[in-house]
């Protein structure tokens, strides 16, 4: 997949909605995926949404932290 240097990624924080069965990646009201759409179990399916949001959302921290470290 190639990128153009000045794409950038939809804003922080994402979030996740409840769309029935499915769990919606959204930033802003603004669809960034759908976790539901496939053979998983539906808790799976939240869970992963769930690691997704929190892996992109702590992503600034973590760099910060381990720059300071650095």
């Amino acid at each position: 997949m190639s990128e153009s240097s000045s794409t950038k990624h939809t804003p922080m924080p994402w979030s996740i909605d409840q769309d029935g069965k499915t769990a919606l990646i959204t930033s802003n009201g603004e669809l960034i995926a759908e976790c539901g759409i496939s053979d998983l179990p539906v808790k799976q399916d939240q869970a992963n949404a769930a690691f997704i949001v929190r892996a992109v959302n702590a992503h600034d921290a973590l760099v910060a932290a381990l720059r300071e470290l650095l």
